[in-house]
C-alpha cells in the first residue's frame, strides 16, 4: 500500500476528501503524514482529530511541519516501551531475552520492530535521559560479549552521546577501528604498500 504526504495550508477541505477516500478504501493507499507551512492551519487539527497517520509517521509529521515554520519541534521524551505498551506488545526483551534497545531509545517510529516480534534498533536515537550503561549491562548478565553487546549499540545513531560511551566502554565498534586500514576486512596483517612509489 502506497504511503501518502499531503501538504496543507488551509481549512483542509481537500485534506478531508482524501480522508473520506482512505476510509471508503478507494484512494490507493494511506496518508502517512500531513504537513503544513503554517504552524496554526486549520488542516492539522482537522488530521489530528481523524488521524489518518499511521503511528511511525507522526513524529515526522510534527517535525517536517516544525521545520517549515520555524520552531524547535515538540515531540515526546519517551521511550519505545511505551509505545509498546499502547500497542498492546509484549516486551521481547523481559519475555523473550530478545535484545532490544527500546527502553533507552526514543519514540516515534510506532514501536515497529516489536511489533514483529525483534528488539528495537534504536534508529529514533537515545532519549535525552537513557541510560545506555545499565541496559549494556543487563544485556551483558546472561553470558553476551562485550564485542556481541557493543555491536547492539552500534546501529545507525552510534554517535550519539548515551550509545557511543556504551560502544567505547564496551572496546569499540565490533570490525576493525578504521576500515580504511591496510588489510582490514581481508586477514591480511602485513606492511601495506605504499601506491606512491
Amino acid at each position: 500500500m502506497k504511503a501518502i504526504g499531503v501538504l496543507v495550508s488551509g481549512r483542509g477541505s481537500n485534506l478531508q476528501a482524501l480522508i473520506d477516500a482512505a476510509a471508503a478504501n478507494t484512494l490507493g493507499g494511506r496518508i502517512a503524514v500531513v504537513v503544513s507551512n503554517l504552524e496554526n492551519a486549520p488542516a492539522l487539527d482537522r488530521a489530528r482529530r481523524k488521524r489518518p497517520l499511521s503511528p511511525e509517521f507522526g513524529a515526522l509529521s510534527e517535525l517536517l511541519t516544525a521545520l517549515a515554520v520555524g520552531r524547535r519541534p515538540q515531540l515526546p521524551d519517551e521511550a519505545v516501551c511505551l509505545e509498546c505498551k499502547r500497542r498492546g506488545k509484549v516486551c521481547v526483551l523481559v519475555a523473550r531475552d530478545v535484545p532490544c534497545l527500546g527502553p533507552v531509545t526514543h519514540t516515534g517510529c510506532g514501536a515497529m520492530c516489536p511489533a514483529f516480534d525483534r528488539g528495537c534498533y534504536g534508529c529514533f536515537g537515545p532519549r535525552e535521559a537513557a541510560n545506555a550503561t545499565s541496559l549494556a549491562a543487563w544485556f551483558g548478565r546472561d553470558g553476551r560479549s562485550d564485542a556481541d553487546t557493543a555491536a547492539l549499540f552500534s546501529g545507525f545513531t552510534a554517535y550519539a552521546k548515551p550509545f557511543r560511551a556504551v560502544i567505547d566502554q564496551l572496546g569499540g565498534p565490533p570490525g576493525p577501528s578504521n576500515p580504511l586500514e591496510p588489510g582490514a576486512g581481508t586477514g591480511d596483517q602485513g606492511e601495506a604498500s605504499d601506491a606512491r612509489h
